[in-house]
C-alpha cells in the first residue's frame, strides 16, 4: 500500500500538483483500495460507485466527495491507466455557501488578542494582502519589494505566480518583525523551532480560534476567513471585480464573483418598491 502512496505522490509531482494535493490523492486511493479488497487492475466502475454511496451515507459532504472523485479520477487516469473505470461516475454538485466573513472591528479586536508575535503578523499579512496560508508561508525576505511596493508570491495555487500590493502599513509591520525575530531569509515567517522550516498552520488556526474565544465571537475565524474577509472588505472598498481576481489568485472569475453576495456596499443604497409608492399602506384598523 505505500508503494501505491509513492506511486500517486510521485505523479502528482511530475504533473506539477502541489504537495499538499499529492499527499491528499495518495490517502484518498489508500482508502478507497482498503476499502474494496482489490488491487487498482482489479477494480470496476460498480467499485467506484458503490464506494461513493457509502461516503454518502457516512453523511460525508458533496465537496468531500467531490475531492474523492478527483483522486480516483487522478489514480485510474494517470497512474494505473484505466480512465474506462471513471467512465460513468459523475461528480457530486458541491454546496456553495456564502463565505463567512468579519466586520473591520471584529477583525482588529481578533488581530489584538493574539498573543503570539508570528501569528499576529502572520495573520496581519493574510487580511492585508488576500493571501492564502500556504502562500504566506512560503513567502522570503526576497520576496518583498519595497522599492516597488509588491510582494511576490511565488508559490501560488497550481504554480500559479503573481504580484499583490504591499502597502505602506503592512510594510511598516513587516519591517518592525523583521527587527524582533531576524528570520533568515529563506523563510520570512519561520518555526519556533527552525529557522529552516516555515510557519506551523496549524499553530496558526488554533491561535486564531482562541483568539475569537477570547473576544467573545461566535464566529468561526481561521486564515482562510481572513482571505474571505479581505475579499469582501476590497469590494465594498470599490475594487473592480477582475482587479480583485488577479489579487486572490483565482483561475476562474466565478469563484470572485461569490463575495458580491456578501459585500454591502450596495445594499444601502438599494430601494424597495414599497418605498416610492405614492399611496399610505394601512397596517391596523
Amino acid at each position: 500500500m505505500g508503494e501505491l502512496q509513492a506511486e500517486i505522490v510521485a505523479e502528482a509531482c511530475l504533473r506539477g500538483y502541489s504537495e499538499l494535493t499529492g499527499r491528499s490523492y495518495a490517502a484518498r486511493g489508500r482508502r478507497f483500495v482498503n476499502h474494496v479488497g482489490l488491487s487498482p487492475d482489479e477494480v470496476q466502475g460498480e467499485d467506484v460507485r458503490d464506494y461513493l454511496l457509502y461516503l454518502h451515507e457516512l453523511g460525508l459532504k458533496a465537496s468531500t466527495r467531490k475531492v474523492h472523485v478527483s483522486a480516483l479520477r487522478f489514480l485510474f487516469r494517470y497512474v494505473h491507466f484505466r480512465p474506462d473505470v471513471m467512465v460513468a461516475i459523475v461528480t457530486p454538485k458541491a454546496e456553495a455557501p456564502l463565505p463567512q466573513i468579519l466586520s473591520h472591528s471584529e477583525v482588529v479586536a481578533v488581530l489584538d488578542a493574539l498573543t503570539s508575535v508570528r501569528c499576529r503578523i502572520v495573520a496581519t499579512t493574510i487580511y492585508a494582502t488576500g493571501l492564502r496560508i500556504s502562500e504566506v508561508l512560503a513567502l522570503r525576505g526576497a520576496d518583498i519589494d519595497s522599492k516597488r511596493m509588491l510582494i511576490h508570491v511565488r508559490k501560488g495555487k497550481g504554480g500559479r505566480e503573481r504580484f499583490v500590493p504591499l502597502t505602506p502599513k503592512l510594510l511598516h509591520y513587516l519591517r518592525a518583525y523583521w527587527v524582533v525575530m531576524r528570520p533568515h531569509d529563506a523563510v520570512l515567517f519561520p518555526s519556533r523551532s527552525s529557522f529552516d522550516r516555515p510557519f506551523a498552520k496549524t499553530t496558526l488556526r488554533c491561535s486564531l480560534h482562541r483568539a475569537a474565544a477570547a473576544v467573545g465571537l461566535q464566529k468561526p475565524v481561521g486564515p482562510h476567513i481572513l482571505r474571505h474577509t479581505y475579499a469582501t472588505h476590497m469590494l465594498e472598498l470599490g475594487t473592480g471585480i477582475r482587479e480583485l481576481q488577479v489579487l486572490l489568485g483565482h483561475r476562474s472569475i466565478q469563484t470572485t464573483t461569490r463575495y458580491t453576495q456578501v459585500s454591502t456596499r450596495h445594499l444601502s443604497r438599494l430601494q424597495s418598491p414599497f418605498d416610492v409608492t405614492d399611496s399610505e399602506a394601512r397596517l391596523l384598523g
